[in-house]
């Protein structure tokens, strides 16, 4: 007989198992990951130095980075953690192969930087510290022109970055504040400030306004100034991140702006609206416009020579994808006050195109589109715009009453603006319906009107049964093709030329009894209303 192990002989009782605890791998692993980040972040810390291996492995890298052969000249140190950085002197980067091969592209005489570790994967870097000094780009690496760079900074005493050197001869300069603050690994280092008013200048162009970090990758921008030559000065106030909104000011014309951007495909898609107060064509064009601005910041950023090349260079509309709605309650054009405007701005396969145009003109109905196709060379221009029902006194202003037609229909061909408007052909069309007008307030077309029919007193009303008056344009030049007016029984009919160019008129008019035979005018029947009483004057 054989006897247990246990007490008194007795077999030793099995003890229920354990299970394992759930917690202890909820415990165990982030203590393994832990003790993992460690040994990275110490092997990290210490590879840092400025050995020649470590120069030759940094000169390989920005070889592969940039596809030029680099070269540093002295490697004062490279370091990855606590801050990740280098300091290095007399930095080349030359072309590889061709015939051009090894031709100086870039040289940096100092470049010093420093980012907190851990801000890198963050999307938004955070300097310790930042020095390029002595820098020479060679013109078509980043830029069309050479740039050559005294100094880009941050500057501790000025608490602020700071760069001062030359693009393409001309001086630019830029300062931004900042503020110190201390980061994860307790290393101080830079930001923008919460307010952070900057100054910046390019050649003739120059800027003032006030940054305001919104969190995110939100910026705030406060431009209280942008100058470029003689033009007006722009102003605006605009939160910039994925979206796009705030206002923006030039002249007299004013527009709130809430756009959406988004990817599209390839593109990136600009979607929302534009809000205009005022808008006044002569703050967009000519030598005080925002277009002068924009002349200055091309021929800044291409040169005199290359702007004008590129002005030659076709429409080109394919990376733009754009269906922004917009509106106009006050459109001027100079001190006229024309109405106002609706409609929507698209850019799409190439085809830019103001489409859906409606709105108010002197109490006339606007519809039409105009629309430039850039699928080919030279770019073509097509626009048709009709107003129904202008109201005489709005137009006018006084005692006058009645309403009248335009239709425009032009077409045009050319590479840029001023090509487009030298090619300009086609008609406008203006039908004026019954109504009272009065001679004063008609201005020189008054006194015109009483110089060929005297019964009309200087302080009286026209009555006018019907006119028509068409304007063939060609080039720069408009022909007056037709100029009928009948009123008090009489009839005026007259021709003459109008230079576009140069805002000057030449007419001939002459009184008559009978309405004359205005076959082969050129007015079809299409461009009045179906009531219309010139419809008789017509072609059919």
């Amino acid at each position: 007989m054989t006897l247990g192990h246990g007490l008194y002989g007795l077999p030793e009782p099995e003890l229920p198992k354990k299970p394992p605890s759930k917690w202890r791998w909820a415990i165990r692993i982030p203590l393994i990951l832990l003790c993992l980040m460690t040994a990275s972040l110490f092997t990290l810390s210490v590879m840092g130095g400025n050995s020649p291996e470590l120069r030759e492995s940094l000169e390989d890298y920005l070889s592969q980075a940039t596809g030029m052969q680099a070269s540093i000249g002295t490697l004062v140190y490279a370091g990855f953690y606590p801050a990740m950085g280098m300091a290095a002197e007399d930095i080349r980067f030359v072309r590889k192969g061709g015939d051009a091969a090894g031709e100086e592209l870039i040289r940096l005489g100092e470049a010093r930087f420093a980012m907190a570790f851990w801000s890198i994967p963050s999307g938004t870097p955070k300097f310790r510290m930042l020095a390029v000094k002595d820098a020479r780009i060679a013109a078509g690496v980043f830029a069309p022109r050479a740039i050559m760079v005294e100094k880009i900074m941050i500057d501790p005493k000025a608490m602020a970055f700071v760069a001062e050197g030359a693009y393409g001869g001309e001086d630019f300069s830029a300062t931004v504040p900042l503020k110190g603050k201390t980061g994860l690994a307790k290393i101080p280092v830079y930001v923008m400030a919460d307010e952070a008013p900057f100054t910046m200048k390019a050649g003739d162009i120059a800027a003032k306004g006030v940054f305001r970090p919104l969190g995110g990758k939100r910026l705030g921008v406060r431009l209280e100034e942008l100058r470029a030559g003689a033009a007006h000065p722009v102003s605006a106030d605009l939160v910039i991140g994925r979206n796009i909104k705030g206002t923006i000011k030039g002249g007299e014309s004013a527009a709130t702006v809430d756009l959406r951007i988004t990817r599209k495909g390839r593109l990136r898609h600009v979607g929302g609206e534009v809000v205009f107060g005022i808008l006044n064509r002569d703050d967009l064009y000519g030598n005080a416009g925002i277009s002068q601005i924009w002349r200055e910041l091309q021929t800044f950023y291409y040169g005199p020579d290359l702007y004008r090349e590129k002005q030659a260079e076709p429409y080109d509309f394919s990376r733009a994808s754009i269906d922004t709605g917009f509106r106009i309650t006050d459109f001027r054009v100079g001190k006229a006050a024309l109405g106002s405007m609706a409609g929507r701005f698209i850019v799409k396969d190439n085809i830019a195109a103001l489409d859906s145009l409606s709105g108010d003109m002197h109490g006339g109905t606007l519809s039409g589109s105009i629309r430039l196709d850039a699928t080919g060379a030279p770019g073509k221009l097509d626009a048709g715009l009709t107003v129904r029902g202008v109201d005489y006194a709005r137009l006018y202003g006084g005692t006058t009453e009645g309403r009248a037609d335009v239709v425009i229909a032009l077409k045009a061909e050319g590479n840029n603006s001023a090509a487009l408007i030298e090619s300009l052909n086609g008609k406008a069309v203006v039908a004026a319906g019954p109504g009272n007008l009065s001679a004063k307030g008609l201005g020189a077309g008054g006194r015109i009107v009483q110089a060929m029919l005297p019964a009309i007193k200087p302080d009286g009303d026209l009555h006018l049964a019907c006119g028509l008056w068409m304007l063939e344009i060609k080039r720069q030049e408009a022909a007056v093709k037709a100029l009928l007016v009948e009123a008090d029984d009489h009839v005026i009919t007259g021709d003459g030329t109008i230079d576009l160019e140069r805002g000057t008129a030449s007419s001939r008019f002459a009184p008559g009894q009978e309405t004359p035979s205005l076959s082969g005018l050129g007015i079809g029947q299409g461009d009045l209303a179906e009531n219309h009483p010139c419809r008789k004057f017509a072609n059919p």
